[in-house]
């Protein structure tokens, strides 16, 4: 029997204090499988491209979907669904 995990993408510190965060895209279409730090989006910082990258092996699934959406430090982006065995 197996269950399924779902292991947070959190956009990490980036030192932006005062500047807002925007997200700019998804490098991965929802449900495709990723490994453990792939780049799976970018969000901007002033100007600046960052990217965001995955906390685990599996299969994505996305929550933010509007591009120039403003996040803040430790939001959720999506999730990385993993399988595992009980």
């Amino acid at each position: 029997m197996s269950k399924t995990d779902r292991i947070p993408i959190v956009l990490p510190d980036l030192g932006a204090e005062d500047q807002p965060v925007r997200f700019a895209q998804w490098l991965v279409d929802n449900g495709d499988s990723v490994l453990e730090h792939d780049r799976v989006a970018e969000v901007l910082v002033g100007g600046i491209l960052f990217h965001v990258t995955s906390p685990a092996e599996g299969t994505l699934r996305r929550t933010v979907e509007r591009e120039e959406a403003i996040l803040g430090q430790d939001d959720t982006l999506g999730f990385i669904l993993v399988a595992r065995m009980e």
